[in-house]
């Protein structure tokens, strides 16, 4: 939390310690965990696009509010693992990289397979 609060505040971590209480970093992460779900009008224009683009293509078109999509902070998220759990997840990240990038026709290192010349 405090390198993220570092970041976004544009300082290094030891001037962010040294400008943010304890009680207000208790503020900035419940802010940050209901940041994606906070209501802005351009979701449900977009929400209204998408209902509209899918509509044609199913029997029963979907609803402006179907189309909403909310977010929840998982308690099984990377930052709560550790040990074993937070290899495997890791491990699944590299063999889902390796497979999207050989689908592009690329190294997970981001080098061209059988590139010529």
């Amino acid at each position: 939390m405090w390198l993220w609060l570092a970041d976004r505040m544009h300082c290094s971590l030891a001037e962010c310690q040294a400008r943010v209480s304890s009680s207000e970093l208790t503020l900035w992460k419940v802010w940050r965990e209901e940041l994606p779900n906070r209501f802005d009008p351009i979701f449900y224009y977009l929400a209204q696009i998408a209902a509209t683009c899918a509509g044609p293509y199913t029997k029963k078109p979907p609803t402006v509010q179907e189309m909403l999509i909310t977010f929840s902070h998982s308690k099984n998220s990377i930052d709560s693992l550790s040990g074993k759990d937070l290899e495997k997840a890791r491990e699944s990240s590299k063999s889902s990289k390796s497979a999207w990038m050989g689908l592009l026709g690329m190294t997970p290192t981001g080098e061209k397979i059988n590139a010529v010349g």
